[in-house]
């Protein structure tokens, strides 16, 4: 199975439970076999969403940039409600540690 599939399978299962990123900070949501999925919040407040929220974006992020049959690369955006305010974030589909120490 497509690791980004296995990625986009746990969101779905844990879709109640909340999402959240500090401000300024990457979150990285799920890992399977060298791939994640991860929250990136460059606002100056926290984002708190349900997991649930996400799989879309995932899911268009897996059906634009996959690499072959098996890698899945990309970015999008997104926002989170908080208040009467719109907080802009990034979905980030890449490998398991993007580079930031988990």
């Amino acid at each position: 199975m497509d690791a980004t599939t296995e990625n986009i399978d746990h969101l779905s299962k844990v879709s109640d439970i909340s999402c959240d990123v500090d401000a300024g900070n990457c979150h990285r949501l799920s890992h399977a076999n060298l791939s994640g999925i991860f929250l990136c919040n460059y606002s100056l407040e926290r984002i708190s969403t349900n997991c649930g929220n996400l799989v879309p974006l995932a899911t268009k992020v897996q059906q634009t940039c996959q690499v072959d049959n098996f890698y899945t690369f990309g970015i999008i955006g997104g926002s989170s409600r908080n208040a009467s305010d719109s907080i802009d974030f990034h979905l980030i589909v890449a490998g398991e540690s993007m580079g930031y120490p988990m």
